[in-house]
């Protein structure tokens, strides 16, 4: 089961690659008002909303219940078990919001808690760099 909803705990990083398209995308999914940066509490709003549409069956947990009908990625089980902190074998939304982000720490690289323009550029170059290493392997 760990590995059907190991997906889901990628999500609750801007590193997520595995349901929701490029990273620029939820880059700029993110950028709530659209002013080219994203706050904290931009990025806490989008991942609300991104547990809301996983929970596919609205039962306030990522599961193997949300994962039907989709394609399974990647081996992900440790990082799905570092967010189920509560060892139930699914991740609720406490779990899921409180989950790290690394990429967001990494490149906010004044640490002011924003991403601003040049921050956001940083992340989508690595994000491509690292798609195209993917792609090569």
């Amino acid at each position: 089961m760990v590995k059907t909803i190991a997906a889901f705990a990628l999500l609750a990083t801007l590193s997520a690659p595995a349901l929701a398209g490029p990273t620029h995308d939820r880059l700029e999914q993110a950028d709530a008002n659209k002013d080219g940066m994203i706050t904290r509490d931009e990025l806490d709003m989008h991942r609300a909303e991104r547990f809301a549409k996983l929970d596919k069956n609205a039962d306030g947990y990522l599961d193997a219940s949300d994962r039907q009908g989709r394609r399974r990625r990647g081996r992900h089980g440790s990082h799905f078990e570092s967010l189920d902190t509560d060892g139930d074998g699914k991740i609720s939304k406490d779990e899921f919001m409180k989950a790290p982000t690394p990429l967001f720490d990494k490149f906010d690289a004044d640490k002011s808690g924003v991403l601003d323009a040049q921050e956001i550029e940083a992340a989508k170059a690595a994000a491509k760099e690292r798609a195209g290493e993917r792609r090569r392997r």
